[in-house]
């Protein structure tokens, strides 16, 4: 009872509408989904067979009963060809069908339930599916229609043609009465009516031509104004049909659908279904309408174009032979089909003459033609290649040839130009050193060539950024006291025709962009139907619904160069934000303009100097007031390394070490025009850092404003080596009287050596100097005494153990060495992972064979020892190895003279002692009587033997000051 209480209640709460039948087709469960998708309640059903009145109108047995007494048996029994039930797997069977009871599609899934492995009912769950089947049903209808339509266009030759197809394939496809296409022509701003379907009804009422204004109340003229559709669900009763109400009442028309044929904003006609007697436009029908009317627009412009196109042909033949530059058609082989009279007077040949001829003969360089047939066949163009072509009479002619491949059946036909530029060559021979002074600076003004081209590229740029229905730029001409609207964006007709192009500037004004160049503020307006900056034009803020608008100035410099005004309808703002980035945006403007007019007049001014320009021996550079390289001589390219295209457009700023060095010349330039022999230092495109003098001027117009800046720049570098050279050759020539006063003075070699090095750290570029003292043996070591600069004795202790290659190869030689950055020495180098020293310096301290030490200088200069200085540095570490022998031989000196006064001492030591024996042995000899002979010369023997033994120590100690003798004359030699 639990079991099957808990089964019921999950029944009941599962939002899938779920029965279950027993094994005798009796309904035991009838969840409330099930309720809510039949209408019928469950006491209605549980305990009964009736299931199947949910479904059908008479008594047809439901998935559940089928798959209970076997889908087979079923099929079998009703002798079913068509098999719909599918099986999912061996207890679950589903099923796809159209109920016209209920009006429904509804999935079905049954499955068997069993206990014990017998079958004790089935569990049957429903899906209404009708949407999605709608839904298949509609792709399939707007599949169909997009078909129909492509084929439409692909057959027609004509609008007329076009459109009879479309209209009629539509009525296949939706249910209407009458149709027609009407199409728009601008010329005439009317809508013609070029098919019409059912149309007869309406008689004279009819008409094939709307003139497309407000005054026209036509429903397809309303749906071209407002360029979207009209939907007429009740046109007895709609305001909108009041002016055919009687007509439409007469012929019981019922629903009317208008849908404007649009493509990219532009209209092209109009398509418009009408039903009668109760008929509806289903809102499917008019979507499917909505979703082809572009593709039918345009199938319309794609025809309308061929058609001009064609009518385009019959104009080319005028323009052929008006054109002042040649035309020509040739196969690819080089045979002339067609030349126009132009190419009769650039080549001296008649016309008859030509299409006998292959153009190769006309080529004056045959070369020409093989890169003209290279660049063709791989591109399918050629655009202003430079040409030399022969006149009959034999002189040669320069001309820019533009040409396409086009293909005409198997054929390849080249159409070209030849533009005669024989006179221009001949200019640019006269003036080849000049070229184009300014190339167009950065993105912000998109490389205009021309006010009017930046003006475009800037509102297009600020399109693409900010939502404005409308846009224009005027720019100021202060000699006329005018601004002129150069670019404009979104102006419709009338509003065009109501603004004026050419404004002057004067306080009576009533124009926003006057008020605003006035006043030299922006100017933003929030309502623009109500504001006083702009009633005089309301009613056109009213009928273009007019927003919002935001007025600038353009200025650079204090100066005013323009106004740029946005506009926007209704429902949109500017908002605070955009009125930044705007107000941001102008000066950039501003600047953009400033520059092309300074173009102009620097171009002017460069044609008087260029001949100076290029023949001075310094380098020259012409920049901009931000610092924008806009042109260079060859001095500066062979300076600099760059080329020029490679200088011109940058900023100066890449080239300085220090880039506040501009900033302090400038500063020289803001109180006085001109600097001179300004000190400065440049960086290469090799990265070599040159020393530089340089002198800059101001650049003005002819107003007096400030254009740029003209820089003459010297190369100084070797004459700053020089004369850093001798500043540290006099520094060691100082060091050297210093470290001889050090030798005559210093005892200690030790001292000594620690302060030569400090007074070699004194010397300019070298970063640090390190000596040390040599320990000889079978392998040489090397102590470090002293250290200056960044490397600590500790560290330089622990690299010296580990073994620096420049170091153990001067250990090895006794020779000096002089180590480059990135020599294959430097490899191995355990200083290279924390310093970087572009020259390395190893000298030995080295006197009469003896090693002492060793000298190292480190410098990141590069060329930081010249021939002179290295040589001048051995001498001091041979002076240094003088003075560590002599120090050494001092010490000898005191030691041996040490020694002989110790000697002298002995000496006297041992005469007293050779006193006493021989005292003792007088006395023997007077004791002689008393004691026997034999007793005697026994004492004397011994007292003789103690004789030798003192004067054996005295001969050791004779010889030994002997040798102190020679060694102290020879170290005084």
């Amino acid at each position: 009872m639990s079991r099957d209480f808990k089964l019921e209640e999950i029944l009941e709460n599962v939002p899938v509408p779920t029965f279950v039948i027993d094994r005798n087709h009796v309904v035991r469960y009838w969840n409330r989904a099930c309720e809510e998708l039949t209408g019928i309640r469950k006491e209605e059903i549980i305990g009964t067979t009736n299931h199947w009145k949910a479904f059908f109108s008479k008594p047809s047995p439901l998935l559940a009963d089928i798959v209970l007494d076997g889908v087979e048996n079923f099929y079998r029994k009703r002798k079913v060809k068509k098999k719909k039930i599918r099986k999912v797997d061996e207890n679950t069977y589903e099923l796809e069908l159209y109920l016209p009871h209920i009006g429904k599609w509804i999935y079905f899934r049954a499955s068997l339930l069993r206990s014990n492995g017998e079958v004790i009912g089935v569990i049957e769950t429903m899906e209404d599916i009708t949407e999605r089947k709608l839904m298949n049903a509609e792709i399939r209808k707007l599949s169909e229609l997009h078909r129909i339509v492509g084929e439409a266009v692909n057959k027609s030759e004509s609008i007329e043609q076009l459109s009879s197809m479309i209209l009629k394939e539509l009525k296949e496809v939706i249910d209407f009465d009458m149709g027609e296409i009407l199409i728009y022509n601008p010329k005439t701003d009317t809508l013609e009516a070029v098919v019409q379907l059912g149309f007869e009804v309406f008689g004279d009422y009819s008409a094939d031509v709307h003139k497309v204004n407000e005054e026209n109340p036509s429903i397809a003229v309303r749906t071209a104004i407002e360029k979207r559709p009209i939907y007429i669900s009740n046109v007895k009763e709609n305001d909108l049909t009041a002016y055919a109400r009687e007509i439409f009442r007469k012929l019981d028309i019922e629903e009317i659908y208008a849908l404007p044929l649009v493509t990219k904003g532009k209209l092209h006609g109009v398509i418009q279904i009408i039903t009668r007697k109760g008929k509806k436009i289903s809102e499917r029908d008019r979507k499917l309408l909505e979703s082809i009317s572009e593709h039918i627009a345009a199938g319309i412009a794609k025809i309308r174009i061929e058609e001009e196109l064609r009518k385009s042909e019959e104009l080319y033949r005028g323009l052929f032979e008006s054109s002042m530059d040649t035309i020509y058609l040739t196969t690819s082989e080089g045979k002339i089909l067609d030349m126009n009279k132009a190419a009769e007077e650039l080549f001296g040949y008649t016309r008859d003459e030509l299409l006998k001829m292959d153009v190769r003969e006309l080529y004056a360089d045959v070369s020409d033609r093989k890169k003209f047939i290279e660049k063709i066949e791989r591109d399918g163009f050629v655009r202003n290649m430079e040409m030399r072509y022969r006149r009959k009479d034999g002189k040669i002619v320069h001309c820019l040839e533009s040409a396409i491949a086009i293909k005409e059946g198997q054929s390849i036909i080249y159409h070209g130009i030849i533009k005669d530029i024989t006179e221009r060559k001949r200019m640019e021979e006269e003036i080849r050193n000049l070229s184009e002074l300014y190339r167009l600076v950065g993105e912000a003004v998109n490389k205009s060539e021309s006010i009017e081209e930046l003006a475009a590229n800037l509102i297009d740029a600020l399109k693409r950024v900010f939502d404005f229905d409308m846009g224009e730029i005027l720019i100021y001409d202060k000699n006329t006291n005018t601004l002129r609207a150069v670019t404009q964006i979104g102006f419709d007709e009338e509003f065009g025709e109501r603004s004026a192009k050419v404004q002057k500037v004067r306080p009576d004004s009533k124009s926003t962009a006057v008020v605003t160049a006035l006043r030299k503020e922006p100017l933003y307006i929030p309502d623009m139907k109500r504001s006083k900056y702009t009633e005089h034009f309301h009613d056109l803020c009213i009928g273009c619904d007019l927003q919002e608008m935001y007025s600038v100035p353009l200025i650079s410099g204090g100066e005013l160069q323009g106004v740029i005004q946005l506009v926007v309808k209704s429902g949109k703002r500017i908002t605070e934000l955009d009125r930044k980035l705007i107000d941001t945006i102008s000066e950039h403007m501003a600047a953009g303009i400033v520059k092309i007019r300074a173009e102009e007049r620097v171009r002017e001014s460069e044609k008087k100097y260029r001949g100076l320009f290029e023949s001075s021996m310094d380098a020259i550079l012409l920049t901009d007031m931000d610092g924008r390289i806009i042109e260079v001589n060859k001095a500066a390219e062979e300076l600099f390394g760059y080329t020029r295209d490679e200088l011109i457009g940058q900023s100066v700023l890449r080239l300085y070490v220090n880039p506040s060095d501009r900033k302090k010349l400038l500063e020289g330039l803001s109180s006085n025009e001109f600097v001179s022999n300004f000190e400065v230092r440049y960086r290469t495109k090799r990265g070599n850092v040159i020393d530089c003098l340089e002198s800059a001027r101001i650049l003005r117009d002819e107003e007096g404003r400030l254009v740029g800046y003209h820089k003459v720049i010297r190369d100084i570098t070797e004459r700053k080596k020089m004369e850093n050279s001798l500043r540290r050759l006099n520094k060691l020539l100082q060091i050297s009287s210093e470290i001889n006063q050090l030798i005559v003075h210093e005892k200690d070699g030790r001292i000594l050596l620690r302060r030569a090095c400090k007074a070699f750290a004194s010397v300019e570029d070298y970063m640090t100097v390190w000596v040390g003292i040599v320990r000889e043996g079978k392998k040489p070591a090397v102590s470090p005494v002293a250290v200056t600069g960044k490397i600590s004795r500790k560290l330089l202790r622990e690299w010296l153990k580990e073994g620096l290659p420049c170091v153990e190869e001067v250990l090895t030689t006794r020779r000096a060495k002089l180590v480059e950055w990135g020599d294959e020495i430097c490899e191995k180098c355990p200083i290279n992972d924390e310093h970087r020293f572009l020259q390395v310096l190893v000298i030995p301290i080295v006197h009469e064979e003896k090693f002492y030490g060793i000298l190292s200088f480190n410098s990141p200069v590069s060329d930081a020892f010249d021939t002179e200085e290295i040589g001048l540095l051995l001498d001091l570490a041979d002076d240094l190895g003088f003075a560590l022998k002599a120090i050494d031989v001092e010490k000898e000196r005191s030691a041996a003279i040490k020694q002989l006064k110790e000697n002298i001492e002995q000496f006297e030591y041992l005469a007293d002692r050779l006193r006493n024996p021989l005292a003792i042995m007088r006395g023997y000899m007077e004791l002689r009587d008393e004691i026997s002979t034999e007793k005697v010369l026994e004492m004397i023997d011994s007292q003789i033997n103690r004789i030798h033994r003192i004067l054996d120590d005295l001969r050791r100690r004779e010889k030994r000051t002997f040798k102190l003798k020679e060694m102290l004359n020879g170290k005084s030699r």
